[in-house]
């Protein structure tokens, strides 16, 4: 009798073997079919751009099955080198040895340059293989595909060392692709969520600060709005608004810094300076970020026109009123009081008491004094005020009185309209604003001085009060400010308490060298 055959080796057996595999083959494909749609749901549910890009790589990780994914973006420049990297796998003390972001070099730049999928068992093997930095742990299968929107390319995903094989295969790449397709969708969605947040932002920022500026122009509180909206919209550390027509007449866009003009057609009222300003979300690039800032400038810049129209026709009405007031009392009051005068010293000679005779003539003269005083008055009716710093001065003073209660006192010294070049100028009223708004909301004072001094080295600004002293909830954006305003002019700012009670505000600027410089007299 033949021996009994075992039956792992009939051809039944290699059968059943051959269809458990299949069916562990499909199993582990409805697996990640499953996990790939659940990633997309979860993704596209998600529209903060860093959790996205987050939430892909650790995502790739757990469908293709390995140890390491990254995910590059690649920046706006002509370049695209990388702009940002992120990944998934590493531990905290290798992501800190590694350090910045990856060059761009190597492998990862070859798929940059040719963005085509690439899958090896040996990642030194490849012809483009630039070799690890110090502190990279060691990895060896590769796969790396492009991500792209609307047929861009915008990043790569990068995946290494393949769990329980020595290399990624075929379906590995298929699924890996179909999860960067679907990232391209998400992170657009995402991207496109940030730009209309962002563009919100700032279009609420401009409507609030505009609709300011409107209602009570370029005043101190004013200002001090539009500054903090400009901040919070930018996310930036400080904002100050500068009232010099030669302050800046193109844009300037830098690392940290972002000046913006205020301009309403050719007219340049002064600009808007943004420091520290954060950088966009991964995507969303500085130029846009720009054109909405400018946007914001000039919602700022046309309120401020429309307000100066609507006070230019107020002040024409009031003008207008004075003119005709002027007229009044030169053609009808004092031509009468001349003839009063007239009639009284016709009689004075005729009065045969020597005390009525001396009673009319001293009637006389107060007539005449009178009729002096009047016509003053009319020159000061006709008088429509000089583009000077002191009528400067006086307009920020006189809207000064109705808040603090009572009118600041100024003293000027020294050759102030020949020292205080147009940039100082423009800084200098700022600060001005600046301080007797403070003073008004918070000090109580029953007295403030307002005291600038002119000499050819340095123009120093004071305003002192005898108030309650500094405030523990002063406005810190509003004095950062005003020490930003002088770190710019290479000068100095202080605000402290006075030791009789008070406070003080110093602001000094070094004089600019300036040839020509005009030369008129003291303010």
């Amino acid at each position: 009798m033949a021996a009994s055959q075992d039956p792992r080796e009939t051809p039944l057996a290699g059968l059943l073997e051959e269809v458990l595999t299949r069916v562990d083959e499909v199993v582990d494909a409805q697996r990640r079919q499953a996990l790939l749609v659940d990633a997309v749901v979860t993704l596209a549910a998600d529209l903060s751009i860093e959790s996205v890009l987050q939430r892909i790589v650790r995502t790739a990780c757990e469908i293709v099955g390995c140890r390491y994914a990254a995910l590059g973006m690649l920046g706006e420049g002509s370049d695209r080198r990388l702009a940002a990297f992120l990944h998934h796998g590493l531990g905290e003390q290798e992501s800190r040895e590694l350090g910045e972001l990856p060059g761009g070099r190597g492998l990862l730049g070859h798929i940059i340059d040719f963005p085509e999928p690439v899958r090896i068992s040996d990642i030194g093997g490849h012809p483009a293989s630039y070799g690890f930095p110090p502190g990279h742990p060691p990895m060896r299968s590769f796969l790396g595909l492009p991500v792209r929107i609307r047929g861009t390319v915008v990043g790569n995903l990068y995946l290494t060392d393949k769990l329980g094989a020595d290399a990624f295969t075929e379906e590995d790449e298929v699924v890996a692709d179909a999860l960067a397709s679907a990232a391209g969708v998400v992170i657009e969605n995402a991207r496109l969520y940030a730009e209309s947040a962002r563009r919100e932002g700032w279009l609420r920022a401009g409507s609030e600060a505009s609709g300011t500026v409107f209602r009570e122009g370029l005043t101190p509180g004013a200002l001090r709005v539009v500054e903090e909206h400009a901040r919070e919209a930018a996310g930036a550390e400080t904002a100050f608004v500068m009232l010099d027509p030669e302050a800046c007449g193109e844009q300037v866009m830098e690392p940290g810094r972002m000046v913006l003009p205020l301009r309403v057609g050719d007219e340049q009222l002064g600009a808007l300076e943004i420091l520290g300003a954060s950088e966009p979300d991964h995507g969303i690039g500085a130029a846009g970020e720009l054109a909405r800032a400018q946007g914001f400038a000039d919602q700022v810049a046309m309120a401020a026109a429309l307000e100066r129209s609507r006070s230019d026709r107020a002040q024409l009405a009031v003008y207008e009123d004075r003119d005709r007031i002027a007229r009044d009392l030169h053609d009808l009051v004092i031509q009468r009081l001349f003839a009063v005068g007239l009639g009284l010293d016709s009689v004075a000679h005729l009065a045969v008491n020597p005390e009525v005779a001396e009673r009319l003539a001293s009637s006389v003269d107060d007539l005449d004094t009178t009729i002096k005083d009047i016509r003053r008055a009319i020159f000061a009716l006709g008088d429509r005020g000089g583009d000077d710093l002191r009528h400067a001065l006086h307009q920020i003073i006189e809207r000064a009185t109705g808040s603090l209660g009572f009118a600041p006192r100024l003293a000027l010294e020294g050759p102030v309209n020949a020292v205080v070049t147009s940039t100082i100028r423009g800084h200098l009223l700022a600060v001005l604003q600046e301080g007797l708004s403070n003073a008004a909301r918070h000090a109580a004072a029953t007295e403030v001085t307002v005291t600038l001094v002119g000499d050819p080295q340095q123009v120093s600004l004071t305003v002192v009060d005898n108030g309650r002293g500094l405030p523990a909830d002063r406005d810190e954006s509003g004095l950062r400010n005003l020490r930003a305003r002088a770190d710019r002019l290479g000068g100095t700012f202080a605000l402290e308490d006075r030791p009789g009670g008070g406070t003080m505000l110093t602001w000094q600027v070094p004089v600019e060298p300036q040839d020509d410089r005009p030369t008129g007299e003291d303010v």
